[in-house]
């Protein structure tokens, strides 16, 4: 199910929920269930004689080239957090798997959304490079530094967040310094898996710690929550080394220029180019703002070693020869602004390319992005480029996130009495509880957004509805309802705008039409004048209010261009000197 978008947090009060047992966690969906992106779930149990929550991750998801997205101009979609605007005392703090937009990229919106609802500060647990990419948004969205209370967290470390005790996990994933928890809950051991996949040579060295998650199935885990995203997938993700290898040799054998298009949050990848870059010396040259902040971050962290004459500006790299420079380019999507579209359409100011020159695409198309990536792959042909995806070198990308066979390896690990799975579509869902099940898991669950759950030492109770939804945001702020409707009629059938002049004695009204994005718009154009001219005669005579003829207008010529055209497209009025 996928929830409408909404232009607000406010909603009605959710029905009183049953009160919980001691012995008892509550599990409510707020986004990543159902969908992909958003991913945001709120733990709750007793402490004493009141509740405490706790929010896991908080999301937002991205348009597409189709669907209401891409014809209203929104920006991101994020959870509403009405529920938890409802009662923000309860909270006691978020904690973040990792850095990834999917999992940070509300956490901004979320703390403005409490401290209106009465929260006098946000405390905020995650990784030192989470934390750092946090920051950033909170600087571009204005939210009070002094209201957020964030604390750097280490693997092996235990932290507190109320009465809910968590312990960081390493795990791999396409971003560094991603983790899996532990959490200590009224009902037992709980691990989230956070986004993970078993890689055995990730560039930091850094791998899944299956020896403490043995530990813990040995010890017994109550309930695994895990990542759902590659279900569908058989067998194994693949090795950070395995894409490095192969674009080792796809920059080493290039004669000349070269451009490798990625994901910028991919550290681990930036890494591995930076040290491709010093074998076949080159200088590396960044193209796309999320590219420099990652690398920024990374650099201030300690996580890129790098030389210092490494990393040039694109002003000197036009200066150098073509075979010594490695470009990096965001953009792999296709997105209208991404660097690499702009270097396919041969708008950016920063490089042209030309026949000869290598284009690699270190990256997999989103569902939803196909005709975008299609479109901007037959511009850079266009151009002349030679052009390497992973159609062409199956190695140049390997997933972020297990497939099958590492899901079934993690539930193999921690035996959990219960299962839900998280961060998918339901058929994703479905389909990792349907393998929790076959392996032996007695108690799972499908959850999705807008539902609650209990889990208690009977199992798990019957899901019950909670507020939440979508909210469409477009620069940082939220989207009316009727203003996305109106976004996506004028998007699909263009706008016809009618200004009407006053009624004078003896005299008919001036009448003047505009159209935009309408077919036929000259022919349209002159049939709206018709019909407005002939609405206006009926209240020839008569004393009506300003509005009653501008809608008397509006309701004519959307009749008459519905029958010359078939389709009603918006349209607006203006009474002009009445």
């Amino acid at each position: 199910m996928v929830l409408p978008p909404s232009n607000k947090d406010a909603a009605e009060p959710t029905g009183s929920l049953p009160p919980l047992a001691d012995d008892a966690l509550r599990l409510a969906a707020l986004g990543g269930l159902g969908q992909i992106g958003s991913n945001c779930l709120v733990l709750e149990q007793m402490a004493g004689a009141s509740a405490e929550r706790v929010v896991i991750d908080c999301g937002a998801s991205f348009s597409t080239d189709t669907g209401p997205c891409s014809e209203a101009g929104i920006d991101l979609v994020r959870p509403s957090f009405a529920w938890l605007a409802e009662q923000p005392s309860l909270l006691r703090g978020l904690v973040l798997t990792h850095g990834h937009e999917d999992h940070i990229g509300s956490v901004a919106y979320l703390a403005g959304a409490l401290f209106e609802a009465g929260l006098d500060k946000l405390h905020l647990w995650g990784t030192a490079y989470a934390l750092a990419l946090c920051e950033r948004r909170f600087d571009e969205l204005g939210v009070p530094a002094e209201r957020l209370v964030a604390t750097a967290v280490s693997p092996g470390r235990p932290f507190s967040v109320g009465s809910f005790d968590l312990e960081p996990i390493s795990v791999t994933h396409s971003m560094v310094a991603a983790t899996a928890l532990l959490i200590h809950t009224a009902c037992g051991p709980v691990v989230h898996s956070g986004d993970f996949k078993l890689d055995p040579h990730p560039s930091d060295g850094i791998v899944t710690d299956q020896a403490r998650l043995s530990q813990l199935g040995d010890a017994g885990v109550r309930l695994l929550l895990s990542d759902s995203t590659n279900v569908m997938i058989e067998g194994h993700s693949g090795s950070e080394q395995t894409a490095a290898n192969a674009l080792d040799r796809l920059v080493s054998t290039a004669p000349g220029r070269v451009v490798v298009a990625l994901f910028a949050s991919n550290l681990h990848r930036i890494r591995a180019l930076g040290d491709i870059a010093q074998r076949s010396e080159r200088r590396l040259c960044l193209l796309g703002r999320s590219l420099r902040t990652h690398v920024a971050v990374g650099e201030r962290l300690g996580l890129l070693a790098w030389p210092s004459d490494l990393l040039v500006s694109p002003e000197l790299a036009r200066s150098l020869p073509s075979r010594s420079v490695l470009y990096l380019a965001t953009g792999t999507q296709g997105e209208p602004r991404g660097a690499l579209r702009r270097l396919a359409g041969a708008h950016h100011s920063d490089l042209k390319l030309s026949g000869g020159d290598r284009v690699v695409l270190s990256s997999r198309v989103i569902p939803g992005n196909e005709r975008a990536v299609q479109g901007m792959l037959n511009d850079l042909l266009e151009l002349g480029v030679e052009l390497c995806t992973k159609s062409t070198d199956p190695d140049v990308h390997v997933s972020g996130h297990a497939y099958c066979e590492e899901q079934q390896r993690l539930i193999e690990l921690l035996r959990p009495q219960a299962f839900v799975p998280v961060h998918g579509t339901m058929m994703h869902l479905d389909r990792h509880a349907e393998l929790a099940r076959r392996l032996g898991v007695a108690q799972t669950q499908v959850l999705r957004d807008g539902q609650c759950v209990t889990l208690s030492r009977n199992g798990f109770s019957a899901p019950q509805p909670i507020a939440a939804g979508r909210v469409a945001m477009s620069a940082g702020q939220p989207i009316a309802d009727e203003v996305l409707r109106d976004r996506r009629q004028i998007g699909r059938i263009g706008v016809v705008f009618v200004a009407v002049g006053p009624i004078q004695s003896g005299q008919a009204a001036t009448v003047t039409v505009r159209t935009r994005g309408v077919s036929r718009p000259q022919v349209v154009a002159a049939q709206a004048a018709d019909a407005a001219r002939s609405a206006l005669l009926r209240v020839v005579g008569t004393r009506p209010e300003q509005e009653a003829v501008a809608e008397r207008v509006r309701r004519a010529v959307r009749h008459r261009i519905g029958e010359l055209l078939g389709t009603r497209p918006q349209v607006e009025v203006a009474m002009v000197g009445w």
